[in-house]
């Protein structure tokens, strides 16, 4: 525009800004979709997901990458200087990409009687407990790992036995694609039962021997401390009797901390 003597001015500008955005969609194995997001960033946008005990197979995300230019139109006003309107979004699509990741399940008869074979090849009766942690490494194929016993005499490897005869240590994975199994003890003396720091801690305890027939026999059962570690878990636990002659299954619920507590042998 031109003044009254000539010279020219600007009175009217566009300004523009960039952003980067983009839509993720996560599908379950067999292509429905599971969840959907979409972030805005000024530099950089991402979105992230999360599954709660996911479906075995592959699992795929796809990304829908963008770039967004807001619109405004600036206008000279000679109380307020320049004031600018929003006018409008122009979104330019520039790509997508793709991530697929392999989710490995076990069916529980798998997992359970992995479970009996490993607890069961345990001898019947010791003064102390076992443990192992079955992971589940591809359609029901397992692997056992984190062996170790109370006090690191059976499995030296282990870095951090417990040092408690009634007590050992499983990993669980949170995605529940594991599973804890374990031994308990059964005692014929007050020494073993003291051993360490003593079964829970006890070792200032002297049990009668009827209060030892009492906790062997109470042994063929999860403890109140298993019950309270497992009930939230989405990961089984196992355990086998003193006699080598059950096996019960612990499994939780992490939604509500529900739980059951089954025999699966025999």
């Amino acid at each position: 525009m031109q003044d009254e003597v000539g010279n020219l001015y600007c009175v009217e500008y566009l300004y523009l800004e960039y952003y980067a955005a983009v839509v993720g969609t996560l599908y379950e194995p067999g292509f429905s979709q599971y969840s959907s997001s979409s972030s805005v960033g000024w530099l950089i946008a991402d979105v992230g997901y999360s599954v709660n005990q996911p479906a075995g197979g592959v699992w795929t995300a796809i990304g829908q990458h963008y770039a967004l230019e807001d619109i405004y139109q600036c206008l000279w006003d000679e109380v307020f200087g320049w004031v600018c309107y929003y006018v409008g979004t122009n979104t330019y699509h520039f790509g997508d990409t793709e991530m697929q990741v392999g989710v490995a399940r076990c069916s529980t008869a798998t997992v359970n009687q992995a479970a009996i074979n490993v607890t069961r090849s345990w001898p019947a009766r010791e003064p102390f407990e076992r443990a192992v942690t079955i992971y589940c490494v591809g359609p029901d194929v397992l692997t056992f790992g984190n062996y170790n016993d109370s006090f690191g005499e059976i499995y030296t490897d282990f870095p951090n036995p417990t040092n408690d005869p009634c007590a050992t240590r499983v990993y669980p994975q949170p995605d529940g694609n594991s599973a804890g199994a374990h031994s308990h003890p059964y005692f014929t003396s007050a020494a073993q039962y003291k051993r360490g720091a003593g079964c829970h801690g006890q070792n200032w305890y002297t049990p009668s021997p009827s209060e030892l027939a009492t906790l062997n026999q109470q042994n063929v059962n999860f403890s109140d401390g298993d019950i309270a570690a497992f009930r939230c878990q989405a990961s089984p636990l196992y355990v086998r009797s003193p006699n080598a002659d059950s096996v019960r299954k612990l499994q939780g619920t992490p939604s509500n901390c529900r739980y059951s507590n089954v025999r699966v042998y025999p």
